[in-house]
């Protein structure tokens, strides 16, 4: 399914070699000091990007300013502080890092250029720097305080029932270096998904023939999940700690509510042999855990009906009978194990098999949501 190879620019040749987050050939060096970001997170995708409620998974910063407008570049919110003497400072809180225009080579992020406002400046003095990032959520939805003590952290609280957009997040770690380094090199923001994306593709299965009838599916909704949540992200090192669905906290569930995460803007026919969507459409959902929670077990609720002609009375009847099925109870495709949690960065496709006649069948199509290629001198990782 992810059949283009693209490119996350993690920069990691210092980060390995020399615990920073630089590109070791960077390809526009500036000479006066300041500070510059680099963000050429594109993402693993495949040919065309698939829809999600939000529009479509982004796969490539490629938006930039003087093409498109301020308004509508890609743009990214960036918290950092240096450290003097063990003392942390605040150097950015929330600012707004623009794509100004793609570089002499539009394919290559390497040379993109990024601008935000107040110019900020190397401290040579510093013994290192923390920057974190997100792209997705608007500035308000994160709360990060760079001059606070420890290991730097920020939480974003993130509700798909009220507005669904993919959220992306970053860390990067500045060594001092040498002040050549430090002030010629920009930052490269090794971004990643950090939520998990879910879809579903319902099969109508019964064998083409003159008297086989349609099946009408009227909807198809996630009830009992987890909708309200806060992700805390935090430094490990010089990166951003491991992703899991305990990243997420705080939670409040959806209930039984329908309509809001699936589709219900049925009825669509499905005639056999078909299926619907066809082309995937895909929620943004918490990472989470879908075993029962208290008085919540989380269901896919499919309600469809089909036609046809009772063989006692030769009059068309509608078999209408919606049903939940228990999430923590459906199994990975060709596997015998069962899908329990959604985790992060990872897509989920329900393909729901319907044979009339033969009953319902439910697996899940498991793939990473990206591929982290990141290139060192000799060296080629992939994560």
């Amino acid at each position: 399914m992810l059949n283009r190879v693209t490119f996350i620019i993690a920069a990691l040749s210092l980060s390995l070699l020399a615990g920073g987050c630089d590109w070791l050939g960077d390809r526009t060096p500036e000479q006066d000091g300041f500070i510059r970001f680099g963000a050429g997170s594109l993402l693993l995708q495949d040919a065309t990007s698939p829809a999600t409620k939000s529009g479509t998974f982004k796969d490539a910063f490629d938006q930039a300013s003087d093409e498109v407008g301020a308004a509508a570049a890609d743009h990214f919110f960036v918290w950092g502080r240096k450290i003097v003497s063990g003392v942390p400072s605040s150097v950015f809180t929330g600012d707004k890092v623009t794509l100004k225009n793609l570089g002499s080579d539009a394919a290559d992020p390497l040379d993109d250029i990024w601008t935000y406002t107040n110019t900020r400046f190397w401290d040579t003095g510093a013994n290192y720097y923390d920057f974190m990032a997100f792209s997705g959520p608007p500035a308000s939805a994160v709360t990060c305080n760079p001059a606070s003590g420890g290991s730097m952290t920020a939480t974003v609280d993130y509700d798909p029932t009220v507005e669904q957009y993919d959220i992306l997040a970053a860390f990067c770690q500045r060594a001092k270096g040498n002040a050549a380094a430090i002030s010629t090199a920009a930052v490269h923001m090794p971004f990643q998904h950090v939520l998990s994306a879910v879809s579903v593709t319902i099969y109508n299965d019964t064998p083409n023939s003159i008297s086989t009838p349609d099946i009408t599916l009227n909807a198809y909704t996630f009830r009992n999940i987890v909708t309200t949540s806060t992700g805390t992200f935090s430094q490990n090192g010089n990166a951003l700690a491991d992703l899991s669905t305990t990243t997420w906290s705080s939670q409040a569930h959806n209930g039984l509510s329908t309509g809001v995460l699936g589709d219900s803007s049925g009825p669509h026919v499905i005639t056999p042999s078909s299926h619907y969507p066809t082309t995937e459409i895909w929620d943004l959902m918490i990472p989470q855990e879908l075993e029962p929670f208290g008085n919540y077990t989380p269901q896919l609720y499919l309600d469809y009906e089909y036609t046809h002609v009772n063989p006692y009375t030769s009059q068309d009847e509608v078999v209408h009978s919606p049903f939940g099925i228990n999430l923590e109870g459906i199994q990975f495709k060709n596997s015998d194990n069962f899908i329990t949690r959604w985790e992060p960065g990872k897509k989920y496709n329900y393909e729901i098999h319907i044979r009339l006649g033969g009953g319902v069948n439910v697996t899940v199509n498991v793939t990473d949501w990206e591929e982290v290629i990141a290139e060192t001198p000799g060296v080629t990782i992939t994560q």
